[in-house]
C-alpha cells in the first residue's frame, strides 16, 4: 500500500495492478487517485476504457489493452468485477494471461475483483509482472482512528468509546460511515465534540444492527421488545423480504459461530472463515450463548420455510416473521 501511495504521489503509476478485497470504499478511492495521476480529464474521452461485469467481451478488452493512446502519453484500461478467478471463466482468463505478457508500455491496466484465488495462473502472472494490492476491511480500532481523522478535518473531536458507539450504530461500511459523518458535521456546527447523544439523535441505525438487536431480544426472551423492533422496521418501510433475509443470515452466522466454538476454533480463524470483522464476530459469539444448536437449526429452518411459503402465497410474510419472533422469544 505504501508503494502505491508513493507511485500516485510521484505520478509513477505504470503497468499492471490487481486491486481486490472487501473494503470497496478505500479500494475505489485509490483507483480514482491512481487513474487521476496517470491522465488529465481531457484525455479520458479517448484514452480511458472501463469494463464492468462484462466478462463476455474479453476480446474487446484485450483490443483496448493493445491500443496505443490517442494524443496522450498513456491509455488506461479498468476491468471491474469480471469474476476472472472463477473456474467458469477459465478460457477467457487464458486469453488474458497471454495478453498480459505483451502489454504495451503505454497502457496501464487495473483489474478489480472482490475475491481472488492466489493459486491461479492469473494471480501469479499479475504478481510477477505487476502489483497485487489487497484492501481488507478495517479493524474496529482502525475504524475508530479513521473516524477521528475524518472529524479532525472539520475541527471536531470524538472520544474512542463514542466512536465505537457510532460504528455499532451505523455499521462498518465506509460509504455509510462517510454519509453519517457528514450529517454529524452539518448538525454539530456549534460544538467541537461529537457526543453519544448527538449520534443517537442524528444517525440512522443500520438494518444489520437493528436485526442484531432484534435477535438479541429474541435470545434474551424479550418478546415485546423484539416485536417492537420489528414494527419499527415496518414503519421505516424496510421490506419484509429483506428483514427475513437478514434474520436468516444472522441465525446462520450464529449457528456457524457456535459450531466453530464447539470445535475449539480460534477467534482469528473464525473471523477469517466467516468473513466478519473481529468486533462483529465478538457480538455473534455473545449471541451464540443465548441459543442451543437445536434452536438455531430450527430457527434457520423456519426462516427458510417462511420464505418458501411467502413465495408460494401460502402465508403473509409479515405474519410469518412475527410468528418466528414469538416462537424464539419464549
Amino acid at each position: 500500500m505504501q508503494q502505491l501511495k508513493k507511485q500516485i504521489k510521484e505520478k509513477q503509476i505504470q503497468g499492471i495492478y490487481l486491486f481486490y478485497g472487501e473494503e470497496h470504499y478505500i479500494l475505489n478511492a485509490y483507483l480514482d487517485k491512481a487513474v487521476d495521476s496517470v491522465m488529465i480529464d481531457s484525455d479520458r474521452v479517448m484514452n480511458l476504457d472501463v469494463f464492468e461485469a462484462q466478462g463476455n467481451q474479453i476480446d474487446k478488452m484485450i483490443d483496448a489493452m493493445d491500443t496505443l493512446p490517442f494524443l496522450g502519453e498513456k491509455r488506461v484500461v479498468v476491468m471491474k468485477s469480471l469474476e476472472l478467478f472463477q473456474a467458469k471463466n477459465a478460457s477467457k482468463t487464458e486469453k488474458l494471461i497471454e495478453a498480459l505478457s505483451t502489454l504495451p508500455s503505454t497502457t496501464v491496466l487495473f483489474i478489480v475483483e472482490n475475491e481472488v484465488d492466489k493459486r491461479t495462473k492469473l494471480f501469479k502472472k499479475i504478481n510477477s509482472l505487476g502489483r497485487t494490492i489487497e484492501f481488507n476491511r478495517l479493524s474496529e480500532d482502525d475504524l475508530v482512528q479513521y473516524i477521528a481523522d475524518q472529524l479532525n478535518k472539520h475541527n471536531k473531536k470524538i472520544e474512542k468509546v463514542v466512536a465505537k458507539h457510532f460504528i455499532h450504530t451505523v455499521g462498518f461500511d465506509l460509504a455509510t460511515i462517510h454519509n453519517e459523518l457528514d450529517k454529524l458535521v452539518a448538525y454539530n456546527k456549534e460544538s467541537d465534540i461529537v457526543s453519544k447523544q448527538t449520534i443517537d439523535e442524528i444517525c440512522t441505525k443500520s438494518v444489520e444492527n437493528r436485526i442484531f438487536d432484534l435477535v438479541d431480544c429474541m435470545g434474551g426472551s424479550r418478546r415485546q421488545h423484539a416485536l417492537k423492533l420489528y414494527n419499527d422496521l415496518v414503519v421505516l418501510r424496510e421490506p419484509p423480504t429483506r428483514v427475513l433475509f437478514m434474520l436468516t443470515r444472522q441465525f446462520r452466522l450464529i449457528l456457524q459461530t457456535k459450531l466453530m466454538l464447539e470445535k475449539g476454533a480460534q477467534r482469528q480463524e473464525m473471523a477469517s472463515k466467516l468473513k466478519l470483522p473481529p468486533f462483529v464476530l465478538d457480538k455473534n459469539m455473545k449471541q451464540a450463548k443465548n441459543f442451543s444448536i437445536v434452536q438455531l437449526k430450527e430457527a434457520l429452518k423456519q426462516c427458510l420455510d417462511a420464505e418458501v411459503q411467502m413465495k408460494t402465497g401460502k402465508m403473509d410474510i409479515t405474519l410469518g416473521i412475527e410468528l418466528l419472533i414469538i416462537k424464539y422469544s419464549a
